[in-house]
């Protein structure tokens, strides 16, 4: 109603069920609040599956869109169906309960949050969530969603972390809350480790990609089987992680993250972590090369894909006795000069195995590579 515009804290709960000429109706969906300038908390009604955008002149517009002062918002576990930007550019966003069970046929489209919160937006995870959807809490490079804590249930259920489901999203803090209190008072983990809950199996492809974190030490638990390609791109800050036993690490994990320098593997019966470099021995492979790189470890003929990938410390190397380069193995290394292929043991360069070196000026190729793939060298000197 009009009375609104002049309440600067107006509270909204939308009931489950409403009365409409004798008839009872059940809210399933929720639309329209986009640009309503004193909107403070929304209530949604545990019987709503859907906010779909709001179409408008020229294009939609989500539910929520451009609410300049919505703090709290609760999104029930019955939600299947979130549209486009329901939650774009509302910056003062502080409390998100994210209820939504995610069932299998759920759709959620791209950029939820986009350039939501001001770095004080809290995001609890609650037990009843069992996916984290693709796209889910991502953003844009431009119009960066920003978290201040993620806070997962302590009876967590969520096993999986969709493709790009917190892209370009900031988050200062990961947390599991632990326990309580004798004042019923929530125990967290150490806020200074960026913890994934027990229960969480994959985490898929750019699931943090671009994530701008503060923290240096990501802790994974022990259910987590498999870690994807550019899950965690571009982690700058990321120093330390474990790998539990039982977890593969897909090639290209952590590539750009260069300031990695150590990775426990005391849990693990696969990797080992020698010479600054995670290898696994029973395949001759070297998985990454952290910052603490010493030269790549006696035995390991196979250089995975991304495997030194944007290593700034990285000045030369020998390749003496690694018979396959993989995919991007040397993308973006600025400050390696110069390649050797002692002993002609390389066989095969893989694409873009040195693209956009751009101080590489001296290379020594083996005699036994027979083909120099596409943008093999593209960006170097």
């Amino acid at each position: 109603t009009d009375s609104w515009a002049d309440d600067p804290n107006v509270f909204v709960r939308i009931p489950n069920t409403f009365l409409v000429g004798g008839t009872n109706y059940t809210t399933t969906s929720l639309t329209g609040f986009h640009d309503f300038d004193t909107l403070r908390w929304m209530d949604i009604p545990d019987s709503l599956t859907a906010i779909p955008p709001t179409s408008v002149t020229g294009g939609q517009r989500g539910a929520f869109e451009n609410c300049p002062i919505l703090e709290q918002v609760n999104i029930s576990k019955g939600v299947k169906d979130l549209g486009a930007h329901t939650f774009a550019n509302c910056p003062k966003l502080t409390n998100i309960l994210y209820d939504a069970k995610k069932a299998d046929g759920s759709n959620w489209d791209d950029l939820v949050f986009t350039g939501a919160g001001n770095g004080k937006l809290r995001l609890t995870i609650s037990e009843n969530v069992e996916e984290l959807p693709t796209y889910g809490i991502a953003s844009t490079s431009s119009s960066r969603a920003k978290i201040d804590k993620l806070i997962w249930s302590n009876n967590n259920n969520c096993h999986s972390i969709g493709n790009s489901c917190f892209t370009y999203t900031d988050i200062n803090k990961s947390q599991v809350i632990t326990g309580y209190d004798e004042n019923d008072d929530p125990i967290y983990s150490d806020e200074n480790v960026f913890t994934l809950p027990e229960g969480i199996r994959t985490i898929s492809d750019y699931a943090f990609a671009g994530s701008s974190c503060p923290l240096s030490k990501i802790h994974f638990p022990s259910t987590v089987t498999s870690i994807s390609p550019n899950a965690f791109e571009k982690w700058t800050n990321l120093t330390e992680f474990n790998i539990p036993h039982g977890t593969l690490l897909e090639p290209g994990a952590f590539t750009g993250c260069s300031n990695i320098s150590n990775i426990d593997t005391s849990e693990s019966t696969r990797y080992d972590f020698q010479s600054g470099c995670l290898t696994i021995p029973e395949d001759d492979t070297l998985v990454l090369a952290t910052k603490s790189y010493e030269g790549i470890p006696s035995g390991i003929t196979i250089l995975a894909n991304n495997s030194f990938d944007a290593l700034s410390s990285l000045t030369s190397i020998d390749l003496n006795g690694v018979t396959t380069v993989g995919q991007q193995t040397f993308r973006d290394c600025p400050n390696l000069i110069s390649v050797a292929m002692t002993n002609n043991t390389v066989q095969s360069l893989g694409n873009q195995a040195f693209y956009n070196c751009i101080n590489l000026s001296n290379v020594t190729l083996s005699t036994n590579i027979s083909e120099i793939p596409a943008y093999a060298f593209y960006g170097t000197k």
